[in-house]
């Protein structure tokens, strides 16, 4: 449990609750993110030129409760021009921002946040020197620091909105309780079912910006009596009223949608296809940038009112920032669990699933296998080709292990050219059968990158639960002595571990 020092609010519906609740998600996601890291948030006043701490991810009294405006430009300008990141190793500096001491390797990272292109506050992040030059690093800061921002809009529209107004505080309130490490999808739903039980329409479709594309559209739910273009379907955003509002950020509500000036609906020309004649559309917004688009559409005229605009625009405030939350949640959620050259997860990761699919074959009294993979020569690629290509050869045997094993069962980067894969309810006798197409899948390659053409095997090794152990330490010990047996037999092999093969072993040492 993550425990913050942010100030505890008793009325829940209060909009500074929602932000302060915030932060716990963000402290909770860079730690574990950026194992050992320390994070703070600070806010600026909105008189005199302070930054206030909100809360740090320690009950330890690490950062200073405040830091003046032009100290932090004075870090800014030390940290030189690294934006929208900045680095700081000089202890001296990080000092100014740190009260109690830190280890002589450790680096400020630190981002400001902006509202409107105004300083609003600061996100710092205490890591190991040696951490410095991480891509993952700096990328789980900067989505950790868009999450605030994008909240601090949200608590500033929300804050000048009338107090008084029961329905945006309800819907504070209902979002503040949103679980947004639950999928996308159940978030939709939710949503979908606060807009149809207080809005009236005949068609309701949800779009979201392609990560790749940014001109593109992709329908993440659709509804209604034109359901023409399904879930799923992309469209280019110029031209189109669904894309345009996205385009522009802005709401747009026209009552006769022919008249409209645009070209379609989805693609040109589909207007004339379609029984609809009112268009009420709101962008989903994050941190002031859009990232999609809700649409209602009615077959009346003049169906959707300013009032209608106005209840659906607080609608998808509150609740598209839970969906945008959700995305960036699952964002750095893969940064912190799945390895970044491979895809696969991490070594902690899957240590985790293991211990979790141990303890659930225990309760169902279920077997299972466990496969130590490690590759042949493979320093000797390095040596001879270097480690870019050492690099691209990892990425590939990861893609050759995944499409060779059951959605199912558990792949993983073990470390360096070793992986690791958890067979589901299977023996190894079971499992031999998929042992051996990772291999041939990986003997049978040709690796061809930047000119350079080559191969490579792997040297197998396998344990079964509980027939040769029960638990993680032993069963990996176990495929570990028959991996290393392949390996002295040459490698490019399966071997399933027996106790001849301890025996074996133990002779060799």
């Amino acid at each position: 449990m993550i425990i913050i020092a942010a100030t505890q609010h008793t009325n829940h519906q209060d909009p500074e609750n929602y932000f302060s609740n915030s932060l716990w998600i963000v402290f909770d996601l860079l730690t574990e993110a950026i194992p050992g890291s320390r994070v703070a948030v600070y806010l600026k006043e909105w008189k005199g030129d302070k930054l206030t701490l909100q809360g740090g991810s320690s009950t330890e009294k690490i950062f200073a409760q405040s830091v003046s405006t032009a100290t932090f430009a004075n870090l800014k300008k030390e940290a030189g021009a690294e934006a929208p990141i900045f680095l700081v190793t000089d202890r001296d500096r990080i000092k100014s921002l740190v009260t109690s001491r830190t280890e002589r390797n450790a680096a400020l990272l630190f981002q400001p946040l902006l509202l409107d292109e105004d300083l609003a506050g600061l996100l710092a992040v205490i890591i190991d020197n040696e951490q410095e030059d991480s891509e993952r690093v700096r990328r789980s800061v900067q989505v950790a620091a868009n999450l605030l921002e994008n909240n601090l809009i949200l608590k500033s529209e929300l804050e000048v909105k009338d107090a008084k107004n029961a329905f945006l505080s309800d819907l504070v309130y209902r979002a503040g309780s949103l679980d947004i490490s639950s999928t996308s999808e159940a978030l939709i739903a939710t949503l979908v079912r606060l807009i149809r039980g207080v809005l009236t329409f005949d068609q309701l479709t949800i779009s979201m910006r392609l990560p790749e594309d940014q001109e593109r559209l992709r329908i993440e739910w659709v509804e209604g009596s034109e359901g023409r273009l399904g879930t799923g379907f992309i469209f280019d955003a110029a031209d189109v009223v669904h894309g345009e509002v996205y385009k522009q950020g802005q709401a747009m509500n026209f009552g006769r949608l022919g008249k409209s000036g645009y070209q379609g609906r989805f693609e040109p020309g589909d207007l004339k296809k379609a029984k609809l004649s009112s268009f009420l559309g709101i962008p989903l917004m994050e941190a002031g940038i859009p990232k999609g688009t809700v649409a209602l559409e009615s077959s009346a005229k003049d169906h959707f009112t300013s009032q209608d605009q106005e209840l659906l625009k607080a609608i998808v405030q509150v609740y598209g920032t839970a969906l945008c939350w959700a995305q960036r949640y699952q964002e750095v959620h893969a940064m912190a669990t799945v390895d970044g050259l491979t895809q696969l997860l991490n070594h902690r990761s899957f240590m985790e699933r293991f211990e979790e699919e141990l303890e659930r074959a225990s309760r169902y009294g279920e077997t299972m296998t466990f496969l130590m993979l490690d590759l042949d020569h493979f320093k000797q690629v390095n040596d001879t080709y270097g480690h870019l290509y050492g690099d691209y050869m990892l990425w590939q045997v990861a893609q050759l292990l995944r499409a060779s094993i059951r959605k199912a069962d558990i792949a993983g980067r073990y470390g360096g050219e070793e992986f690791g894969v958890i067979i589901i309810n299977a023996s190894k006798s079971d499992s031999l059968t998929t042992a051996e197409r990772i291999r041939n899948s990986i003997a049978e390659y040709q690796f061809e990158n930047d000119g350079i053409q080559s191969r490579i095997s792997v040297s197998i090794g396998m344990s079964e639960y509980p027939a040769d152990g029960g638990d993680i330490n032993t069963l990996i010990e176990r495929a570990d002595l028959a991996m290393y047996a392949v390996k002295r037999r040459g490698g490019n092999e399966v071997i399933v571990y027996t106790e001849e093969i301890e025996q074996a072993e133990e002779k060799q040492e």
